[in-house]
């Protein structure tokens, strides 16, 4: 079970400091297996709709492709109430520890297909602050069995030096990083991959 304990001191140094943290097996594997089945079924039953950026509500394809299905509150799905239950407790933590604080969280399931990408971006562009409340820690759990390096798709970090770091989304990975700073990308995908992706935000 995911909690606090699994981000050891370091791991938060690495978030608020070097602005990215890496964490695998991040969920036992039965647990992993369930969200993606979850977001498998509701693919299949149209419940995902094509992505869009910012506030605009037409696709924009030209930035991003993929789709995704936004998770509610209420949603006690096979998988997510105990989920919710140690994100609640991670939100916790980095309260107590950076007093950033975070009132709640919002999430979906991202789906990209073959030739579906995401151009770089910051996930909390400094103008959209007082819109709609800050995002201040994103997080990316990959849900991608037997994922191989040719079917592409990687997380593209890009520094202010221009210094690209590129991270594979291999199966039960979670990546946390600062919204408000980080630029990142999605390469182009060859293969189906799958995510649990979304930000803590303060109101």
């Amino acid at each position: 079970m995911l909690s606090p304990l699994v981000l050891c001191e370091n791991d938060l140094v690495k978030i608020w400091e070097n602005q990215i943290a890496v964490i695998d097996s991040a969920l036992p594997c039965a647990r992993a297996e369930e969200l993606l089945k979850l977001a498998q079924i509701r693919f299949s039953k149209g419940a995902f709709r094509d992505s869009h950026v910012g506030r605009e509500t037409k696709p924009q394809t030209e930035i991003r492709s993929d789709s995704i299905h936004w998770i509610d509150d209420s949603d006690n799905a096979p998988g997510l109430l105990e989920l919710r239950q140690e994100w609640q407790a991670l939100r916790d933590l980095f309260n107590q520890t950076y007093y950033l604080g975070l009132s709640h969280w919002e999430w979906h399931f991202a789906h990209y297909g073959p030739g579906q990408a995401y151009d770089f971006h910051v996930d909390q562009p400094h103008i959209e602050t007082k819109l709609q409340g800050e995002r201040k820690i994103s997080f990316v759990l990959y849900l991608n069995p037997d994922w191989k390096s040719e079917h592409g798709g990687r997380l593209l970090f890009k520094n202010e030096m221009g210094v690209i770091q590129a991270i594979e989304p291999v199966w039960n990975r979670l990546i946390l990083f600062r919204s408000d700073t980080v630029s990142h990308s999605v390469e182009t995908s060859f293969h189906a991959r799958w995510s649990l992706t979304g930000w803590f935000r303060r109101t």
